[in-house]
């Protein structure tokens, strides 16, 4: 027979690839990842067990304001702008909680004051919102620790046009 010939007879083989090796390996790595990222986790939660305190000092709770709006705070932490992670005290960054929207600061939207720090939120629809200031990991996962919560009213300036987003309707 000619080489030929034989590679005409050749019969492919009926039985399916042996897959067991592949499935075992992916799930060794799977089981391998899951562990390695519980360890990190693990080990970024253990980092904040000291969340410095925050004080919302202006507005008060219950206080009606106008836009921009403005939070007067306090904190004990060593707070300066990082152009990377923005707003930080050690690995910590400051996020600012408007009803359910998280808000990072600009660079910009913070000021020191001799009695702390100023932040000018983005604009805000006119009506209540519910706002506290939080720190976040490096994950960013919110750290609330201690800090105030406080009910403002955001007044519609008397020259603008009432807009769907502050719950007015056009007459």
């Amino acid at each position: 027979m000619t080489d030929s010939q034989t590679d005409s007879m050749h019969v492919p083989d009926p039985r399916p690839p042996n897959r067991t090796p592949a499935i075992i390996g992916f799930l060794i790595a799977g089981g391998l990842i899951l562990g390695v990222s519980f360890f990190v986790t693990r080990l970024d939660s253990d980092s904040y067990d000291d969340v410095p305190p925050i004080s919302i000092l202006a507005p008060a709770s219950g206080d009606t304001v106008t836009n921009p709006v403005t939070i007067e705070f306090r904190t004990s932490a060593d707070l300066h702008f990082d152009t990377a992670m923005g707003w930080m005290a050690s690995d910590l960054h400051l996020h600012a909680i408007v009803d359910s929207v998280e808000i990072m600061p600009a660079a910009a939207d913070i000021a020191a004051q001799e009695s702390g720090w100023t932040w000018q939120l983005p604009t805000l629809g006119a009506g209540n919102h519910r706002l506290y200031l939080t720190w976040a990991g490096r994950h960013h996962g919110n750290l609330r620790g201690q800090t105030d919560t406080i009910g403002v009213y955001v007044a519609r300036p008397p020259d603008a046009e009432p807009t769907l987003q502050d719950g007015s309707q056009h007459h």
